[in-house]
């Protein structure tokens, strides 16, 4: 393996078409293993409004998008939300995103999804007889870590091909599992309950919301190709759009799908403890349950590798600017990719996966506990840029009414969420996953204070990489 170069070196530029950028995003998402993951929780909660929970919560991260795009197509980073924060937000902005998205979702989402492929391929595994004891789940943990970090390492083309080839398979596999289920369905597709709202409220929608709100985070994550991307400021704002849309019909689809599958059909959505399993028994294909489990899994592959390219090109923006380690600025001479901050993160990510092999918390407990953290960070910074947009395009003489309701709604629609995860303030062990989230918020924007009054030229740079 090459060393990677002394100095800073130049990422590969023009290197991604939008189909590659686009998976990015998708990936970043985690597209179909939302479907096993959220869907059935949002339908559990929502009852016969699930679906229009997934419509409410698509709309209001459009409009998240569309603030993030206005940015996009004026300007151009490496650093991706935080390139964005800082364009945006000024030393603040970059500050807050930095340490904010390296630690809730460069380590807790990267383990949260590495940790998903361990359940989910170990349940594929036992097809062939494998027992899912912690062996194997933690052979399936330093493999996807291994295979995610090399995939990253080894060049942003060959990550971005397995990434679109991978949610390509996965989306097919799901939707199969969907229209088979309407296929077998005993009497008409067109629920009347679902569409009539029956058995639900508006409380009941809007509580899943919360749920459903964080399968997002993550779409912007092609932001970081600005210079990777070919035409990246039309090709980095599609890709976001795109990526939204495409997300919320799938997961509309999904959640109004498997919630007529279970109608009449003698399995109990509520207590189901693998809801695809179930609908794919439902739907007379019962073997189909291992495709679904190594979709899932693949795709939580695609999401660590989407995590490894995204937090490690935030992080070697934040060291070009002052406000991380420089060491982190090295690229691959060979491959192109930021080596040393892909290395970094993959540490952090084993340290953490060594703690859980150790300590032996139970798989699902620590890969949902983790997968909630992140979206704390990303409700944050959403609302942060969104009303950072307004001041952006202020400065630029391109501020529009439509543009400020937009940023509004999407930023007061994200505070909703936030708050409705603190109060009330939950029990355990929920309340340590949110004391830790208000703790890393808090750690950043004290790291903020303290710098403004101590080392006021250490932020001088912030967004001095940003293009545009």
């Amino acid at each position: 393996m090459s060393a990677p170069t002394g100095g800073r070196g130049e990422l590969e530029a023009g290197a991604l078409a939008l189909p590659a950028v686009l998976a990015q995003s998708v990936s970043g998402m985690g597209l179909s293993g939302i479907v096993a993951l959220l869907v059935p929780l949002v339908a559990v909660q929502a009852g016969a409004g699930g679906w229009l929970t997934w419509v409410i919560c698509t709309l209001l991260i459009l409009g998240v998008a569309a603030c993030l795009s206005a940015l996009t197509r004026r300007i151009t980073t490496t650093g991706g939300l935080y390139g964005l924060a800082a364009a945006s937000l000024g030393s603040f902005g970059a500050v807050m995103s930095v340490w904010t998205m390296l630690i809730l979702v460069g380590v807790a989402s990267l383990g949260s999804s590495v940790i998903g492929f361990g359940i989910y391929f170990a349940q594929f595994l036992d097809l062939f007889g494998l027992p899912d004891d912690r062996a194997v789940l933690a052979v399936c943990y330093v493999a996807a870590l291994g295979a995610a970090w090399w995939a990253a390492y080894s060049g942003v083309r060959r990550s971005a091909w397995v990434m679109l080839s991978v949610e390509a398979a996965a989306t097919v596999a799901i939707t199969v599992l969907m229209v088979a289920t309407l296929v077998a369905h005993d009497g008409s597709i067109v629920d009347t309950r679902q569409l009539r709202l029956e058995g639900t409220s508006a409380h009941d929608i809007l509580h899943a919301a919360v749920l459903a709100v964080l399968a997002f985070g993550g779409f912007e994550s092609a932001s970081v190709f600005g210079r990777e991307a070919r035409n990246p400021r039309r090709a980095i704002p599609l890709a976001m759009i795109a990526s939204v849309l495409f997300a919320g019909v799938l997961w509309i689809f999904s959640g109004y799908t498997l919630y007529l599958g279970f109608q009449g059909s003698g399995y109990d959505l509520a207590h189901s403890g693998q809801p695809l399993h179930d609908l794919a028994a439902i739907a007379g294909i019962p073997w189909f349950s291992y495709v679904v489990d190594l979709a899932i899994s693949t795709t939580l592959l695609t999401s660590a590798i989407a995590i490894f390219n995204g937090v490690s090109r935030l992080m070697l923006t934040a060291a070009d600017e002052g406000l991380a380690p420089a060491s982190w600025r090295r690229l691959h001479a060979r491959y192109q990719t930021p080596a040393r901050a892909l290395n970094v993160l993959a540490a952090c990510g084993a340290a953490l996966l060594a703690g859980v092999i150790i300590s032996g918390i139970g798989a699902f407990d620590i890969f949902g506990d983790l997968g909630d953290l992140d979206g704390f960070a990303y409700l944050t910074l959403y609302a942060l840029v969104c009303l950072g947009s307004i001041a952006f395009l202020r400065r630029r003489g391109a501020l529009r009414a439509w543009r400020v309701g937009a940023a509004l709604a999407a930023a007061g629609g994200l505070g909703y969420v936030f708050v409705s995860n603190v109060v009330p303030w939950p029990a355990w062990p929920e309340n340590l996953l949110v004391a830790i989230a208000l703790g890393v918020i808090g750690f950043s924007l004290l790291g903020y204070v303290v710098l403004r009054a101590v080392r006021p030229a250490a932020l001088s740079h912030a967004g001095s990489t940003v293009e545009g």
